[in-house]
């Protein structure tokens, strides 16, 4: 049987991360470590030439936390793109402020020809997208906000890592968001942070935070054991159904968290949403891990997407960190429901203009027909995975199946 591909689920986590997660699962009393946190913000501080960076639970919390920290409130707008995940617009919600959808352009980030015209007097941010790990066009998007009198924050949770201009990403805008999710460039499965030009916003955000209290011991054993369940359910996948069935009864009794909510898919603040401060220590810990390995992580996302545009006759753009391979097909959805029965996951980041697609539409504040590329982009979107537990082997057998889809496809045609 073919190995089991995955484009999301731990696609970081090597045997090395698996064995730290359970040697951290087994040391409870070091679950309220600080000194792991404070070890993670110097590593990001030194790692993005700032000064401070404040810890966050998510990445959805951390854009929360400074908006509201920048002042952003009830009577603002805060314009962000279309083709993004639901946590952005949630945020902006939650905060009290307005969303406003801008188009995109063929890197799949904010247009800037497009931004002027979505700008209004009540208009007080911009917040970038560096959609995939392609970073956006920060001089023209930095010129209007300047000129326009706003703030300029930048969305990390695809493009921690990235450079543009020979400036890191997140450090380019006046402040900006970093998730470290499950599937973002590095993990701790849950975990966000902010980094932000302004000395008191800061002061602001580590008061808020540092007020808040911290997730439980069983919650944080959950998530230490989501990495070697995960690797078990993605080993045994397709063994005779053994490890899709787990992954369902994981889900189904809560062990596996979900990474959203009923109702933050409906645009609903949970009622604990922002609850807890900082990242829980082991959870950390991990993260710090990877943090050692970023730079490799990287080298070798920009290897295998190299491959992919040779195979598909794609430009290779240098300076994207390719957190995955995106092209467009007509063909997308069908390509992926194909590759799924080869025993190969490829993702759907975004087929739809407010992902999930499991997310009412209707209630994101998104206007259909107002975002056209956008609604093109999630028409059309596939993502091959880049991810460091692909090989060079793996990579082609994605694309060899790819290509002769597309093939057999037009032939048929």
């Amino acid at each position: 049987m073919a190995k089991s591909i995955f484009t999301s689920l731990i696609p970081n986590f090597s045997s090395r991360d698996i064995i730290l997660s359970l040697k951290l699962f087994f040391e409870p009393w070091n679950y309220t470590n600080d000194d792991w946190g404070k070890e993670l913000a110097q590593k990001l501080s030194a790692y993005l030439g700032v000064s401070d960076v404040v810890l966050a639970d998510s990445g959805r919390t951390a854009e929360y936390l400074l908006l509201k920290a920048l002042g952003i409130g009830a009577g603002d707008e805060v314009i962000i793109q279309a083709f993004t995940c639901v946590a952005v617009p949630n945020s902006v919600k939650w905060a009290g402020a307005v969303p406003i959808y801008a188009d995109i352009d063929l890197t799949f980030n904010l247009d800037p020809d497009g931004l002027e015209s979505r700008i209004t007097p009540r208009t007080r941010a911009v917040i970038v997208q560096h959609t995939f790990g392609y970073p956006a066009n920060m001089e023209r998007v930095a010129a209007i906000c300047k000129k326009k009198g706003l703030l300029l924050i930048e969305d990390c949770a695809h493009g921690f890592g990235g450079n543009y201009g020979g400036k890191k990403l997140g450090t380019i805008g006046d402040a900006a968001f970093m998730s470290f999710g499950r599937d973002k460039v590095i993990s701790g499965v849950w975990g966000g942070a902010i980094v932000a030009k302004d000395a008191q916003v800061m002061v602001r955000l580590r008061k808020e935070t540092s007020a808040l209290p911290r997730r439980g011991t069983l919650w944080i054993a959950m998530q230490l054991m989501y990495i070697p369940l995960m690797a078990t359910v993605m080993h045994t996948y397709r063994l005779f159904g053994i490890g899709k069935l787990l992954h369902m009864i994981l889900k189904k009794t809560g062990i596996f968290s979900s990474v959203l909510t009923v109702g933050e898919k409906n645009g609903e603040l949970p009622a604990r949403f922002c609850f807890y401060g900082g990242i829980a220590p082991p959870l950390a810990k991990l993260i710090s891990s990877q943090m050692d390995r970023l730079n490799g992580f990287i080298a070798h996302r920009r290897s295998l997407a190299r491959y992919y545009a040779e195979s598909f006759h794609i430009p290779y753009v240098e300076g994207h960190t390719y957190l995955r391979f995106p092209m467009l097909s007509l063909l997308a959805s069908d390509i992926r429901k194909a590759a799924g029965r080869k025993n190969m996951f490829l993702g759907d980041w975004y087929n739809v203009v407010v992902a999930p697609d499991s997310v009412d539409q209707r209630k994101t504040g998104y206007i259909a027909g107002s975002c056209p590329r956008a609604e093109q982009a999630a028409s059309h979107m596939l993502n091959l995975p880049t991810h460091p537990r692909m090989t060079i082997e793996d990579t082609a057998r994605v694309a060899a199946f790819v290509k002769t889809y597309i093939q057999a496809w037009t032939l048929r045609k």
